[in-house]
């Protein structure tokens, strides 16, 4: 398993998980980073971060890839991120999978599915 950031180009595979999952089309590139799970050469996940309040924007695993600790790598990567940068992350946690995994990672909820922690 790899964790990394994708190219633009590479996001155009994510376009119909993004409206599938999310219904929303691609991110804007100038604010927005996808890093990717790639695992086999293909990507079986991404975790969609915006770069301005550093927010956590979209969080997705092909669920045959689920429980095996590849998310949790994935959120893990993006805590080193968050305390590298000295801020603290914010998850909108959309689905179900979005809350076990905030949970997970220690973040506390604040109000509704939004979620916030600080990388520790």
């Amino acid at each position: 398993m790899i964790i990394r950031p994708l190219e633009p180009l590479e996001w155009l595979e994510l376009q119909q998980t993004l409206i599938d999952e999310f219904a929303e089309p691609l991110p804007d590139i100038e604010t927005t980073r996808i890093l990717g799970v790639e695992e086999d050469g293909k990507i079986v996940g991404f975790v969609q971060v915006e770069e301005i309040a550093i927010h956590i924007r979209h969080i997705y695993l092909n669920k045959t890839h689920r429980g095996n600790g590849t998310a949790e790598a994935l959120v893990e990567h993006v805590r080193t991120l968050f305390r590298a940068a000295g801020k603290r992350a914010h998850l909108v946690a959309a689905t179900p999978f979005a809350e076990r995994l905030a949970e997970h990672a220690g973040m506390k909820r604040l109000k509704g599915a939004l979620y916030e922690g600080d990388g520790s």
